[in-house]
């Protein structure tokens, strides 16, 4: 079992993984290090359960609009794909028509 230790607000913590991933870890405790040190900067020292809330809070934003962003797309490229397959079906009609006309006239 991995372990990373990282240092947050002036904490330390240590925090167990599995085998392989501290590097994922390690990013993951770095993007919030940098939320909570943007926090401190803005409202200052108003308690590590409040400022890891808030970084929370922030993370859970950006993850809220990113998952929003991306229905967006999966719905667009969905109707791209389903417009795209009206598009070969009435080409493949218009190609039969014509070869149904084709051989009336032979």
């Amino acid at each position: 079992m991995g372990q990373v230790s990282v240092i947050i607000n002036g904490r330390n913590y240590r925090l167990a993984c599995s085998d392989g991933e501290e590097g994922r870890l390690l990013e993951l405790a770095t993007h919030v290090k940098a939320r909570v040190d943007q926090l401190t900067r803005e409202f200052g020292q108003v308690g590590d359960d409040r400022l890891l809330l808030m970084t929370a809070l922030l993370v859970a934003d950006e993850l809220w609009d990113t998952r929003l962003a991306l229905e967006v797309q999966i719905e667009e490229a969905a109707d791209m794909l389903r417009r795209l397959g009206e598009l070969q079906d009435g080409d493949g009609q218009g190609a039969q028509s014509s070869a149904s006309r084709g051989k009336r006239s032979a």
